[in-house]
């Protein structure tokens, strides 16, 4: 109470809609499959003996379908 902010019209971001950000942020249901194997192909980390290891993605088909 009795405080208060002004601030220019122009400086204002209006944001965006929630379908809008959605979309931005996830993979859209018809987006071909990163790891169609469980396994994200050409992507590997270093394990602590200096091994590589594939990055795997586990159930990429049951997150993006459940929600349909």
């Amino acid at each position: 109470m009795g405080c208060g902010s002004f601030v220019k019209p122009t400086k204002i971001f209006k944001g965006r809609n929630f379908t809008d950000a959605l979309l931005e942020r996830y993979v859209s249901i018809d987006a071909p499959e990163v790891a169609p194997n469980s396994t994200i192909p050409d992507t590997y980390v270093l394990t602590s003996k200096g091994r590589m290891k594939a990055i795997e993605l586990v159930g990429e088909r049951k997150i993006r379908f459940s929600s349909v």
